[in-house]
């Protein structure tokens, strides 16, 4: 049975939180739609909306509906591209890249459509939209959705991931891969996701899951955003395929996730869930923290190491170094980093030096 495979190991995660944790999956899958700010706005929306609805969480644009019959492919406002329907969390992911006008932007796995129309929706008409899928039928179905959305400024392929990154690296200012993934996030809506489960297909996914990130990796530009989303809770495809991206790509560092919307939910990802790996994909606000300590000390943060404080900061700077090791504790205490940065000024003081990089290699001058 595969639920057994998903059960024993989350049961291991989670301890006597799954009970808790799984009751929702059990309940019937909420229904939702997105609003295209090619066609309208939610406000106007949700005034002239005829079936009842409230705003989703996860997104302005969208709302979940509250009708258990409610057919949005019979709506006009649907043939219209007024909205695309779609569960109420899957409209989180393309608002966190803050994508604007006149931006390259890269949905690298992109059918049947939902995600692409709200990058278009952000584009306004101005700048590209590239929306790729790999499987033939899957891209028509693409394509017409786009159609049906009235996006002017897409172009949809029908191409592996690797071949775009070789054709066009660098490019894109925004890049999004809602990867391939186990779906264990669609056991409830449908009962082939969960007939086909196994820690193979896990595996196999988070393989997948890895090219196509190298791939994406390629093709952003330098300076540019990515955000990878799964509909999974494999741990395997989640936090440690984020932490093991990272330890590749020590170009990359963890932004905050939210750091382009006025809103929140969700919550941090679990270190018992990283597959075995570590990193900063455990602690993404520390993480944060540490890039905010490089920017301070402008030396290059090498990896973890015994540097817990400010005082070892600078005498690590007086000693002539060319890099810090953030203390491994730090990544466990959100705010250590933050203490760190804090307490510069005074220990610079105590120095005699106005800035902190007036200290480095000064104990030798």
């Amino acid at each position: 049975m595969p639920a057994e495979y998903f059960e024993a190991r989350e049961r291991a995660l989670l301890g006597e939180r799954y009970e808790r944790l799984y009751a929702a999956p059990q309940e019937t899958a909420a229904r939702g739609v997105t609003v295209s700010a090619l066609r309208t706005t939610p406000e106007e929306f949700a005034a002239r909306a005829d079936f009842p609805l409230r705003p989703s969480p996860f997104c302005k644009a969208a709302f979940v509906v509250e009708c258990p019959d409610f057919k949005p492919g019979r709506h006009p406002y649907h043939h219209a591209g007024v909205f695309y329907s779609q569960e109420p969390s899957a409209s989180s992911a393309a608002p966190l890249l803050g994508v604007r006008p006149g931006m390259r932007v890269l949905d690298l796995c992109a059918a049947p459509g939902g995600k692409s129309s709200q990058l278009a929706a952000a584009l306004r008409g101005q700048g590209l939209l590239v929306s790729n899928e790999y499987v033939a039928a899957r891209a028509e179905i693409l394509k017409s959705n786009l159609e049906r959305m009235g996006v002017p400024n897409a172009v949809v392929l029908n191409e592996t991931p690797a071949r775009i990154a070789a054709a066009l690296p660098e490019f894109f200012d925004r890049v999004l891969v809602d990867a391939p993934c186990s779906g264990e996030g669609m056991f409830r809506k449908e009962p082939a996701a969960l007939a086909q489960h196994c820690e193979a297909l896990v595996k196999q996914c988070a393989e997948l899951g890895a090219d196509i990130l190298d791939s994406a990796a390629a093709a952003l530009a330098p300076g540019g955003e990515l955000v990878y989303s799964t509909c999974t809770f494999a741990p395997e495809e989640d936090e440690g395929q984020v932490a093991a991206f990272l330890q590749r790509h020590p170009e990359f560092a963890l932004a905050d996730v939210l750091g382009h919307v006025d809103y929140t939910f969700g919550s941090e990802g679990e270190a018992n869930r990283t597959g075995g790996l570590s990193g900063p994909a455990v602690f993404p606000v520390a993480v944060r923290m540490v890039w905010d300590v490089y920017e301070a000390v402008q030396l290059p943060i090498i990896g973890c190491g015994g540097v817990s404080s400010a005082e070892d900061v600078c005498e690590m700077m007086l000693a002539g170094a060319s890099a810090v090791e953030i203390g491994a504790a730090n990544l466990r205490d959100p705010y250590a980093c933050k203490k760190i940065i804090e307490a510069l000024p005074g220990v610079c003081e105590r120095l005699g030096v106005e800035r902190i990089a007036d200290l480095t290699g000064a104990a030798h001058g």
